[in-house]
């Protein structure tokens, strides 16, 4: 799924030229801390913005909660 929506993303950054692509639209919505699917979206949300920011290193990425 992370491969997927990297692929997605990449697609959308060199299509679009955003200059504040968000990577995580209102991320906290589906699990609170306590659910045990919240650390799976941790480390989805890690992965997901560390390769971004590898590969588009000057373009501000984020997330909302």
């Amino acid at each position: 799924m992370i491969a997927a929506y990297l692929n997605h993303h990449r697609r959308l950054v060199r299509t679009l030229e955003p200059d504040l692509p968000a990577c995580g639209i209102e991320a906290s919505a589906a699990y609170t801390p306590q659910d045990p699917r919240f650390a799976e979206l941790l480390t989805f949300c890690r992965e997901v913005y560390a390769a971004l920011k590898r590969e588009f290193p000057d373009l501000t990425v984020f997330l909302t909660f």
